[in-house]
Order: C-alpha cells, then structure tokens, then sequence
C-alpha cells in the first residue's frame, strides 16, 4: 500500500460508536506512517452486539495469523 499509494482510490475508515475500529486497520497504520493529519471515517450510528463481536472474533482471528507469520520469519 504504501508504495502504490493513490489518493484518489482512499477508501474512510469504519469505527463504531465506541471508536472502535471495524475495518480499515492497513488504510490507518498507513495514514499513521505517512503523517496524515486527517482520515475519512465512518461511524457507524448504532451497536450491533452480534456484528460487534464477530469483528472482535475477526480481529483475534487476524492477530493469531500475525502471530505465526511473524514467528515464522
């Protein structure tokens, strides 16, 4: 991403009202190492336990894989 990065094609952020990140973790690690001063976002307007927890279960998900990748090197 960062080396084709294209301003035109960037997609905002999800957070929930909690701000919680519900998608868009790459596209903000970006935005960090680039020194953006400000992202497109979208909060979603109401919680949804059911959708709410199966992002948590993703993002477990996604940190396990992380993990053995990086171990892995």
């Amino acid at each position: 991403m960062l080396h084709g990065f294209d301003e035109e094609v960037w997609q905002p952020i999800h957070i929930n009202q909690d701000y919680f990140l519900l998608d868009g973790q790459h596209r903000l690690s970006l935005a960090c190492r680039t020194g953006m001063k400000y992202i497109d976002v979208i909060m979603e307007k109401k919680k949804d336990p059911v959708e709410s927890k199966r992002v948590r279960a993703e993002i477990k998900r996604k940190e396990r894989i992380e993990k053995t990748l990086y171990i892995g090197l």
